[in-house]
């Protein structure tokens, strides 16, 4: 089915409860095709039953899906062959071998052999496997699974990638190349959601952030413009000491590991630093971590 839309995903509403529990509480949100959304929020936010809700392993109690313009409620089998999920917990069935992984999941596709074999040969050469292609999967590093259970969702050619923590446990090397595939693949058109705790992650890889709690989205945008919207100065970080909490009489701060943050105009900082001949502080401006704790944080719950 050849369908052409404005939003590869658009959902109105959507709303999920356990008992009492409102889990998803009226969330709305979109996806062009071509870009990332990345779904952020704490422990317990409602991220991971949203994500559930958006790729069919859930069912809404109100509010309505479409990809590409068409209800998912009213055509599911066609819709479900448009997504590809990789899911946080590793999946790979360890019987067989990297490339029987691949063949095997194509099957659920009903794709043709030779279109199958030319698949997978596409997507061991991009994702590194090919000398791994007859390796059982404890035999891969973790980066090499992960890149694996990525190539199988990508196997059907799906026009949207559901992204469940993909770097979660990996080293720093194995992450970047992870960026990089996932840069690569929006670049082609693929609409990506990803669900992460990194927020340099989302920061380097979102086109659009949606922060969640308690079920709701707090805040949506791009980082330039969430930073824009919540953040006046810049991030002081200074040691916690008496004297510094003396001298920032009147500026709200946070407290982590004898480190102070404090918001504040440059002018006002430089001042600061001047009048304590402080040298072991950093001025930055503000990012992604930032603003999820300043949104998320104790006083927001309480």
């Amino acid at each position: 089915m050849e369908v052409r839309a404005q939003w590869a995903i658009e959902a109105e509403e959507v709303s999920k409860r356990y008992g009492d529990l409102r889990a998803v509480d009226g969330v709305s949100l979109r996806l062009a095709p071509g870009s990332c959304l990345a779904v952020l929020g704490p422990n317990g936010a409602g991220k991971t039953t949203l994500v559930r809700l958006l790729y069919g392993f859930l069912r809404p109690d109100s509010g309505s899906i479409r990809y590409f313009g068409l209800p998912f409620e009213h055509h599911r089998e066609t819709i479900k062959g448009w997504i590809g999920v990789v899911t946080q917990d590793e999946t790979l069935d360890p019987d067989f071998s990297v490339e029987e992984n691949l063949e095997i999941y194509a099957r659920y596709f009903r794709l043709r052999s030779a279109q199958v074999r030319k698949r997978i040969a596409e997507l061991l050469a991009r994702f590194g496997l090919e000398e791994k292609r007859r390796a059982l999967p404890i035999a891969l590093s973790g980066g090499l699974k992960r890149r694996l259970q990525i190539a199988r969702a990508l196997v059907h050619r799906p026009r949207v990638l559901f992204l469940d923590e993909p770097t979660t446990g990996l080293d720093p090397q194995a992450r970047l190349g992870l960026w990089e595939l996932v840069h690569e693949m929006r670049n082609e058109g693929l609409a990506i959601v990803l669900t992460t705790h990194y927020m340099d992650e989302a920061q380097r890889l979102a086109d659009w952030i949606v922060l969640m709690d308690r079920g709701r989205v707090l805040v949506e945008g791009t980082v330039q413009e969430l930073l824009r919207r919540h953040f006046t100065g810049y991030i002081l970080e200074l040691p916690d000491e008496p004297r510094t909490r003396a001298a920032l009489d009147g500026w709200p701060t946070r407290s982590f590991l004898d480190r102070l943050w404090v918001e504040m105009p440059l002018e006002a900082a430089s001042a600061l630093l001047g009048r304590l001949e402080e040298r072991s502080y950093v001025l930055r401006p503000p990012n992604l971590e930032d603003l999820f704790l300043k949104l998320t944080g104790t006083a927001l719950r309480q």
